[in-house]
């Protein structure tokens, strides 16, 4: 788990979020979609490797899986002209202990390093509480967002009473900025 979540972080600061103001694409599952596309292309490339659903008038679910075992990996939103004007991949979800450890020291490590100093990108972070679904505990998430120019990559840490609720979630969103 260690080495995925120094992948993901790596990828961050120095692959495809490098906060280049031109780039306006990222890759969902196997798909690379570029902002702005037409919807009846996005959603034919999407439907030849994933199920998807419609979450409203202008968004679908992406999910990954077979046979009722489906896994989201993100979503995409069409503006009223059909063109693609946001795209939101969910790198991974893990209810692991260690990830949640690796990710807490990483979220204060970076909330304490970002208002110092020159960055590749804007980091903010936030915390709230809410009450758990299955007990009267309460549960708290921390996020943190890597504001980029044309994206925001984050992760949020949920910290509940028990391990169904508590969970780490890394996503990555890019979308039209009018």
């Amino acid at each position: 788990m260690r080495e995925i979540l120094f992948l993901i972080v790596i990828t961050i600061f120095c692959g495809s979020a490098s906060g280049n103001p031109t780039q306006s694409s990222m890759t969902l599952g196997d798909v690379e979609l570029r902002l702005g596309s037409p919807k009846g292309e996005v959603i034919s490339a999407m439907e030849r490797l994933y199920k998807l659903t419609q979450a409203s008038d202008t968004s679908y679910s992406v999910l990954r899986g077979s046979y009722g075992n489906y896994n989201s990996i993100g979503t995409v939103w069409f503006d009223k002209h059909g063109r693609l004007v946001k795209v939101n991949k969910q790198w991974n979800e893990s209810s692991n202990y260690e990830a949640r450890e690796i990710a807490k020291s990483l979220f204060a490590l970076i909330s304490k390093a970002a208002p110092d100093g020159d960055k590749p990108c804007v980091p903010v972070t936030y915390q709230y509480t809410f009450p758990s679904p299955d007990s009267d505990d309460l549960c708290t998430c921390r996020t943190l967002n890597f504001v980029f120019s044309d994206r925001v990559v984050s992760i949020s840490i949920v910290d509940g009473s028990d391990d169904v609720v508590s969970n780490v979630t890394v996503t990555e969103e890019i979308k039209v900025t009018p």
